[in-house]
Order: C-alpha cells, then structure tokens, then sequence
C-alpha cells in the first residue's frame, strides 16, 4: 500500500510539473504572437524534443494554430484562449 501511495504521489508531481511547463509555453506564444519554435526554446530553456510534444498537445487541445510553413512559420494562441 506504501508503495502504491508514493507512486501516485510521484504521478501527481509529474503531472503537475507537465502542466506548468505547457502553461510557460502557452504564455510565452500569447506574450510573442507568431513566434518560431527556437525562440520558444531559448526562452524557456525546455529541450527540442520535449518542446514539439508539448506544441503538439496544445495544438490538439485547440489552444493554439502553428502559422505560416512549416519550417518558417510561427505559433499563435487560438481566438477562444
């Protein structure tokens, strides 16, 4: 039972620690309309790997639109956000 309850401790941390870091991106595009994902990166400090998952899970939760080409373009919160 211990070690159940410090899994979901553990869990709850993790799950939390995601979500700060998706609302510190999210902050960043609503604070920098059309920004590029490297400006994003050298902001934050988040790694590019972990960075694209992250712009991808807002993308799918509709809080903001990639922009222009792909390997131009920039990111801007969705109207409803």
């Amino acid at each position: 039972m211990a070690h159940l309850r410090q899994y979901l401790l553990q869990m709850t941390k993790e799950s939390s620690l995601l979500q700060v870091k998706s609302e510190i991106i999210f902050g960043f595009i609503r604070l920098n309309p059309k920004c590029k994902r490297a400006d994003i990166e050298k902001s934050t400090k988040i790694p590019l790997g972990t960075l694209k998952r992250y712009l991808q899970e807002l993308i799918n939760q509709g809080r903001i639109k990639k922009v222009g080409p792909d390997k131009t373009g920039g990111y801007i919160t969705s109207p409803r956000e």
